[in-house]
């Protein structure tokens, strides 16, 4: 399955036999057993669940141009560029790590063109392990709330839609995919916004927000966030991974038609999403959120389901999309 933008595809491969890396290659991302970045794209330790192997393609016909900078690959592609990279954690301080990181991704946007955070994800073990008063999930999220906060273009930008999860192999793991002009950040009403969560939840509101809508290049994309079955800003249904299905999709509904409301031109259903990939926390949940996914996006969308850790340890599931298309 595939999804375009104006020459930008993403397509998945639960296959043996991938996709070689091409001039048209913006990033392969094979999902498995280790982290590692190389010229071609990204490994990630996130098990696929269901099929023993996932690729995960980007391709474009539009490349202006690829290079290294800052710890960073990147490739520049019509109104976008792509930027991945793994880094070693050197120190128990993840949060001093991510700061670095998000200050060097920072520098990277504006010396290339494309200032403007439109999708994140970031991957690195042990996500709810200690971190001195913390978590490392906590710490994360405070080194980059600090490289934002400190950066005069940062603490201007409008908030990206994430990923955050935890793989299972050595590495912090980073892509993000920026624009040249900002897209607009969207929120879910049945959801608290993230940097509004109560303290309990870590010393400062997480800096994402649900999901971001941008036009570029004659197209509008709609990203999803990374989405869990929180409403407000509490976990529902503990220990019922199709309930928190359920749940998940009925907030990834409310963005989408937040989208709308404030002017986007996004489907009303979620029959029409391209694709979802979930991130589960125990494989044997894997056939009842199949059945309830599959009972609300119809039998022809497809999923790819990956083995995780999340945020919290409530969290049996997290869901993500990108929704393309044509502008009114």
């Amino acid at each position: 399955m595939s999804s375009r933008l104006s020459g930008f595809q993403i397509e998945y491969f639960p296959d043996p036999v991938f996709p070689q890396h091409s001039e048209q290659t913006i990033v392969r991302i094979l999902y498995g057993a280790r982290t590692e970045a190389s010229e071609s794209g990204l490994e990630l330790g996130l098990p696929p669940l269901g099929v023993p192997t996932l690729c995960e393609h980007w391709t474009s016909d539009c490349i202006e141009r690829r290079g290294e900078s800052l710890g960073f690959r990147f490739v520049c592609f019509g109104s976008r560029m792509l930027a991945y990279a793994v880094f070693k954690e050197n120190s128990p301080d993840l949060g001093a790590l991510t700061q670095q990181v998000y200050r060097d991704l920072l520098r990277l946007a504006r010396e290339q063109g494309y200032p403007w955070i439109l999708r994140v994800w970031n991957y690195f073990p042990d996500i709810v392990g200690p971190a001195g008063n913390l978590n490392r999930y906590q710490s994360f999220c405070e080194g980059r709330r600090r490289a934002l906060m400190e950066d005069e273009q940062g603490a201007d930008q409008s908030l990206p839609a994430v990923t955050t999860s935890g793989s299972f192999a050595p590495g912090f793991a980073v892509y993000f995919l920026l624009g040249k002009e900002p897209g607009q950040s969207l929120e879910n009403p049945r959801q608290t916004a993230p940097s509004d969560y109560p303290e309990h939840l870590g010393p400062h509101g997480p800096s994402f927000c649900r999901g971001v809508s941008h036009a570029a290049d004659g197209q509008v994309a709609l990203y999803l966030s990374g989405t869990a079955s929180i409403t407000g800003h509490e976990t529902r249904h503990h220990g019922d991974a199709a309930a928190q299905a359920r749940e998940v999709l009925h907030n990834h509904a409310a963005v989408i038609e937040q989208a709308r409301i404030e002017g986007a031109s996004h489907p009303e259903r979620l029959h029409d999403l391209p694709f979802e990939k979930i991130y589960l926390a125990n494989p044997e949940n894997l056939p009842q959120v199949q059945d309830e996914v599959r009972a609300v996006i119809g039998p022809d969308t497809p999923c790819y389901f990956l083995h995780s850790c999340l945020c919290r340890n409530d969290l049996l599931l997290e869901m993500e999309s990108t929704i393309l298309d044509e502008p009114d």
